[in-house]
């Protein structure tokens, strides 16, 4: 293609009525003595359309298979191997017209549905795409290439959320399937996943050693991820702190009686309080308050917009709680954003303090105006 759209694999073409046609010059002669004795035999003319395509010779299949077609259009695997070769030559429109034909014969045949979805992307109808592949996966629930496709196709339509739930559904489904892999960490590593994208490129290099993309991919990734951890806020300077997305994004004011014989900043809002301890003037301990957590988790897009993604993919715009909380964990440690909410749901799970790397990250009980409450802390871990 020429626009800059990925390629997407087409599916393979159903089996000859021969599984086991040989693609040799013997057998392509054979078939056409059989031809040549009975020239309107729609099954030979598809077992030679077959052979040809087994050898990569396309334009000669699409020869064999058009007559096919033409002699019998009720053949459904004769339109769908047709419609397979086509896309092969780009003749995407008439690859469309074969596989439309295909679907009115099958109306539910997922590996119809899903190549008339891959020839509907081919051609820049994501919709269309999107809606076709849609019904091949309610046929197919499970089935990696589809939702491999749906992830393409969501990702050309900048849906970049409901792409990568469609990449891991395929992962988890084949687990072998490298494409999938690498389409996945490009769309993580588009939106900041740094870390999860550098889990997905390890595995593409357990699996195929030889893959320098994936190397190449891997070292910016990693260097990108270290860069990211050198810059948390937990060992910076208070000017470190005042500029973070934490502190202006959510509107936190700097108290002017800060405890300046303890070296204690706080920062407040009406939703949160962040505590920010000092040793030799660089930041040893956070904490987080959110002294009325329903409160915070009733107000939504007025401060810190943070997008999440729900199990089915479908992007949602976070909770101020669950917004600040996971921009706290993010910065504070140096996390990725998928980093800070599985570490968050970790510690919501078992209530226990949690290492992450030379850090602990835990609850703990704070006096504020003089209520006991629990913040959660990020501080060096114990030797």
């Amino acid at each position: 293609m020429t626009d800059g759209r990925k390629k997407l694999p087409l599916v393979g073409p159903s089996p000859t009525p021969d599984e086991q046609t040989d693609p040799s010059a013997l057998v392509i002669d054979e078939l056409k003595e059989r031809l040549a004795q009975d020239p309107d035999d729609p099954g030979a003319w598809l077992e030679l359309g077959g052979a040809y395509l087994n050898i990569d010779h396309y334009a000669e299949a699409a020869k064999a298979l058009g007559r096919a077609v033409e002699l019998d259009g009720d053949m459904v695997v004769a339109r769908r191997s047709y419609a397979h070769v086509l896309s092969k030559l780009e003749r995407r429109d008439e690859a469309v017209y074969q596989l439309v034909q295909a679907k009115r014969l099958a109306p539910n045949e997922p590996r119809i549905l899903h190549e008339l979805g891959v020839a509907f992307y081919d051609k820049g109808l994501y919709d269309k795409a999107l809606k076709t592949l849609a019904v091949a996966q309610e046929h197919a629930p499970g089935d990696p290439m589809i939702g491999y496709a749906m992830g393409m196709a969501y990702e050309a339509k900048g849906e970049t959320a409901l792409a990568i739930a469609q990449y891991r559904s395929a992962v988890q489904s084949a687990p072998d399937m490298i494409e999938a892999h690498e389409t996945l960490a490009d769309a993580l590593a588009a939106v900041g996943e740094l870390g999860e994208a550098v889990t997905q490129l390890e595995v593409v290099l357990l699996k195929q050693r030889t893959n320098t993309r994936a190397a190449l991919n891997l070292e910016v990734l990693r260097k990108a991820l270290g860069e990211l951890r050198s810059r948390r806020l937990l060992g910076q300077r208070e000017s470190a702190v005042n500029d973070s997305a934490l502190v202006q994004e959510a509107k936190l004011i700097r108290e002017v009686e800060s405890d300046a014989s303890s070296s204690l900043v706080r920062y407040r809002t009406g939703l949160a309080q962040l505590w920010a301890f000092f040793d030799d003037e660089r930041a040893s301990k956070l904490s987080l308050i959110i002294p009325d957590p329903v409160k915070a988790g009733l107000a939504k897009g007025r401060l810190l917009q943070v997008t999440v993604v729900s199990a089915d993919g479908t992007p949602t715009l976070a909770d101020f709680g669950t917004a600040i909380t996971l921009t706290f964990l993010r910065e504070a440690i140096g996390l990725p954003l998928t980093g800070a909410a599985q570490l968050y749901a970790e510690l919501l799970r078992t209530r226990e303090p949690v290492t992450c790397g030379d850090l602990r990250v835990g609850f703990e009980p704070l006096e504020v105006d003089g209520e006991q409450v629990f913040a959660l802390t990020v501080q060096p871990a114990p030797n």
